[in-house]
């Protein structure tokens, strides 16, 4: 119980900070970015960060209507476009445009799951 309400209030103070700043909350599920960041992690993004090589980033899929939290790997057409790839992946993600990338990892939690 008490593992919960810390997370519960560590959401909510999170949550009131992104109203007064560039960031944006978050829950990651799904293992593609583990160990890195485990399933059910709060993740905060500064939105106005743009991307650069290494950085764990969200972004809009290309060919799906859903966003992801993969890293950054390698760039095209002049770093137009993103080379990106899930840390527990073997293959990489389609090309992304910069433009599609709405922040930059800048903290996680641990998995509360």
């Amino acid at each position: 119980l008490i593992k919960y309400g810390f997370v519960f209030n560590t959401i909510l103070l999170l949550f009131i900070a992104t109203f007064a700043t560039p960031y944006s909350i978050g829950i990651l599920y799904g293992n593609s970015m583990e160990p890195t960041i485990w399933s059910c992690s709060v993740t905060v993004y500064d939105t106005d960060e743009p991307a650069s090589y290494n950085d764990i980033v969200r972004f809009e899929h290309p060919h799906f209507d859903i966003t992801y939290t993969h890293r950054v790997v390698g760039f095209e057409d002049g770093g137009e476009q993103l080379v990106i790839k899930g840390d527990n992946r073997t293959e990489y993600d389609p090309l992304v445009h910069r433009d599609a990338v709405t922040g930059v990892l800048i903290w996680h939690s641990p998995s509360f799951c």
